[in-house]
């Protein structure tokens, strides 16, 4: 089997190469989730992450990029000429649109307002008070003078009375005017070009996200309602309205009038003329996949024959041949860094450039794991190293970097050679091996899906010497979680499994849907650096596809909801109310399946939320987290027991996993997290090194239950196969109580009471997971300096076929 080393951000810069083919590539790189990276072109890194829209200067010198993630936002002037970033204008908030306006002015979206107590957004770039009060304005005008861009002024619109204005796209308009969305009140503004006055307003639809100006039309993106507006361009009273595809954002007007627009929530884009969709081209790289691209960003060459497409989730760029009006053709792809955002191309056609929103990854925390290397010596068992100073903790989002990629549009035969790269980058949908389905996965007929809140794998299971563990950054070992424990290691102990989400936002997406949107991967970056997000009625927070239990349903299923989601819910956890612990939970699902073994009737997919392990920090006279993460704990372990003494105990499998890992401690990577399997099918005793993410669990059910894959993730993951056997034991399980106080509560006051008040835990969370970790870690590690978290980009060799599993090494 393969041999994989992770390397840090700085070895993956170092070692990019020319291909055989003229254009400078990557080598192959993997992240956590088992995805390929090898990306085409020049890199150039941004200050900052998520670069949304690429202008390019009149001279063709120099580029414009925004930066509208979890960093500084703000806009970055790159010389073309040394392919280095030669200024950054730093805004505190800003989103998406960006315009030429000619005679070197941008117009730049601010996004919403600016909140009560903003962080310390600009203060490295020293922005004065002056110039902060007017960046509170819902847009602004930049300026580029003298090969130097400044900020200009804020530009200033109505005030709203019925929700906070969050405006979005911008663009230029045929007579010099200027066109901004208002996305939080779905109203379109148009502006005079020299004063920015309002000279006429009207409606769009719900969310609209990007506006594009044609011949005598106006275009916008709805993108909550999967539409497309065409306004008069003086009136802005809307013509037509015409359904597109999913999760629609940008679109732009090629040279001849068609209308092209990217529907991330369906893997295609959809080309409009004459009010209507004429074409709707699918992108992805198999055609007919099911969702999972996030086709999101667009461009076209000068000539109007080439459209470049981004698809953010799939690492690459569309080329597709769009001369013939009556039937484009997509000619290959273009390998891409981490989430591609931005496209662009030069205005003599012959150079394209690419945004990418998260990078090449996000790389090893510098302060903590290069330092200790530079002593000689690895990182782990090192914490109290006074040599070493582990006392940042830099938050996963900080970490993010974006860059852009400069090559020249490929040939036929390069297009070739990439298209290559990006299908070995893309994992191959997977089948069971038939011996496995008909002895083990065919005989399980129910499957009680369990989702927790919030764990690394080191957090718990870095006391478990099998494993590849580190027992310095345990907080909730065995005595707090034995249940947990027992488990592992009486059945499988998985010490490499990743959590495919960021936090919670994205995380229970994954679990639940085996994707996340681009609305969600946009704003958990714009919410969690605490700027003000987009308001929405869940319209735009919904998934393109179904949920899993939804599509069980679909297929004929039966199946059973408590608390993770709203389809058919528990009527016994619901009389319980919202300040519910986890053994509450539990008994309520153990009341209903007694219930059911009286008829023999049990649903056939059973998914459970037991969240208490996320802990409410030292919020005064909660329980403990040490409380807390034991009553989830004793809970798993009632549940188990309960169905491992049922009836239905030889049918079963239950599959555990935490729903993000939350960026706490953990030595390999922030991502990876604690997961489970349990039935009388699964190996006893055996430590899976195998590298499988959330969606592994999610394409194992689907096997086990005989549903097809909800999107394109969980059709290329690994199951896990390897898991089962062939010669089941139907022992039953006898829940172990924690050797913890599970009533103990926390005092009411301390540092922790007085951090722990500062935090919103009215929801999962919502709570600051930067300063809850740190609570965490001084509660129960008093005395030891805070962990950073590491993160990892794993690059795969073909030398060494000796291992029987992918395993993910320690840094060397």
């Amino acid at each position: 089997m393969k041999k994989i080393t992770i390397l840090s951000l700085a070895v993956v810069s170092a070692v990019l190469l020319f291909g055989q083919i003229g254009i400078r590539v990557a080598p192959q790189s993997r992240l956590f989730n088992g995805w390929g990276l090898s990306p085409a072109g020049e890199p150039i890194e941004l200050p900052a992450d998520m670069p949304t829209r690429i202008l390019i200067s009149p001279d063709s010198k120099t580029l414009f990029v925004n930066s509208t993630g979890f960093n500084e936002h703000g806009v970055a002037a790159i010389d073309l000429a040394t392919r280095r970033v030669v200024q950054h204008v730093d805004l505190l908030k800003s989103w998406i649109g960006m315009a030429d306006l000619g005679d070197g002015r941008i117009l730049a979206s601010g996004g919403g307002p600016m909140p009560a107590e903003p962080k310390t957004w600009g203060v490295r770039s020293g922005i004065s008070p002056a110039v902060r009060e007017r960046l509170k304005d819902p847009a602004y005008l930049l300026e580029w003078r003298d090969k130097k861009l400044s900020f200009a002024k804020g530009i200033a619109l109505p005030p709203s009375a019925a929700a906070p204005r969050f405006i979005s796209g911008v663009a230029k308009g045929r007579d010099g005017s200027v066109y901004v969305l208002d996305a939080g009140n779905d109203t379109v503004f148009r502006l005079s070009g020299d004063d920015f006055q309002v000279q006429a307003s009207g409606p769009a639809g719900y969310r609209p996200y990007e506006i594009a100006v044609g011949d005598g039309v106006v275009a916008v993106s709805n993108w909550g309602e999967g539409s497309v507006s065409l306004l008069d361009p003086d009136t802005l009273r809307e013509r037509a309205r015409i359904p597109a595809g999913k999760f629609p954002n940008q679109l732009l007007f090629a040279p001849d009038g068609r209308l092209f627009v990217a529907n991330s929530g369906s893997n295609t884009v959809s080309v409009i003329a004459g009010n209507r969709v004429i074409e709707t081209i699918d992108v992805a790289l198999r055609p007919g996949s099911p969702i999972g691209s996030t086709t999101d960003a667009l461009a076209i060459n000068p000539a109007g024959s080439r459209l470049l497409a981004a698809n953010a989730d799939n690492n690459d760029v569309a080329m597709v041949d769009i001369s013939n009006r009556a039937r484009s053709t997509v000619m290959g792809f273009i390998p891409t860094a981490w989430y591609p955002t931005a496209v662009a191309v030069s205005p003599d056609g012959k150079d394209l450039y690419i945004g990418a929103g998260k990078g090449l990854g996000i790389g090893a925390n510098v302060p903590f794991i290069e330092q200790a290397y530079r002593l000689g010596r690895p990182p782990e068992n090192n914490l109290d190293n006074p040599k070493i100073d582990s006392k940042q903790y830099n938050y996963l989002g900080t970490l993010l970097r974006g860059f852009v990629y400069t090559m020249r549009v490929p040939d036929a035969r390069e297009l070739q050679s990439l298209t290559a790269r990006v299908r070995a980058n893309h994992p191959e949908p997977k089948k069971p091996e038939p011996s496995i389905q008909e002895a083990a996965l065919s005989k399980i007929k129910h499957v009680v899906y369990i989702i927790r809140e919030n764990r690394t794998y080191d957090q718990v299971f870095g006391d478990i010497s099998r494993g590849n563990g580190d027992p310095n950054l345990v907080l909730f070992g065995a005595e707090a979680t034995p249940n947990a424990h027992h488990l592992a290691t009486d059945y499988v102990l998985f010490d490499n499994f990743y959590a495919n989400g960021d936090v919670s936002w994205d995380g229970h997406e994954w679990c639940d849907y085996a994707y996340a949107t681009d609305y969600t991967q946009r704003f958990w970056m714009y919410t969690y650096s605490g700027r003000s997000g987009l308001p929405q009625d869940g319209r735009l927070r919904g998934l393109p596809g179904s949920s899993l239990w939804e599509l069980a349903g679909r297929f004929g299923l039966d199946y059973r909801n408590y608390g993770e989601g709203r389809g058919r819910p528990s009527e016994t956890l619901s009389a319980l109310g919202p300040r519910r612990r986890d053994t509450d939970r539990v008994g309520a699902f153990i009341e209903e399946m007694k219930k059911a073994e009286t008829t023999g009737d049990w649903p056939a997919l059973l998914v459970m939320s037991l969240p208490g392990d996320h802990t409410q920090g030292m919020l005064p006279n909660a329980y403990s987290p040490v409380a807390m993460v034991a009553d989830n704990d004793l809970a798993l372990g009632r549940l188990v027991e309960a169905v491992s003494q049922s009836r239905f105990w030889k049918e079963t499998a239950i599959l555990v996993v935490e729903d993000d890992a939350q960026d706490g401690p953990d030595h390999v990577d922030a991502h990876r997290t604690v997961a489970l399997a349990i039935s009388p099918y699964i190996k006893r005793h055996f430590v899976d090194h195998t590298q499988y993410t959330q969606v592994s669990l999610v394409r194992t059910i689907e096997t086990i239950l005989g549903l097809p894959s909800l999107t394109q993730y969980d059709e290329a993951a690994v199951t896990l196969e390897n898991d089962f056997t062939r010669e089941p034991d139907f022992s039953p399980y006898t829940a172990i109580v924690p050797r913890v106080n599970m009533e103990a509560r926390n005092p009411k006051s301390g540092v922790g009471a007085v951090a722990s008040l500062r935090l919103d835990f009215s929801d999962v969370d919502r709570a600051d997971p930067t300063a809850l970790n740190e609570i965490l870690w001084n509660a129960l590690r008093a005395g030891k300096p805070v962990p950073p978290p590491v993160h990892s980009m794993v690059f795969a060799s073909h030398d060494d076929d000796d291992e029987a599993g992918a395993r993910t090494h320690k840094y060397k």
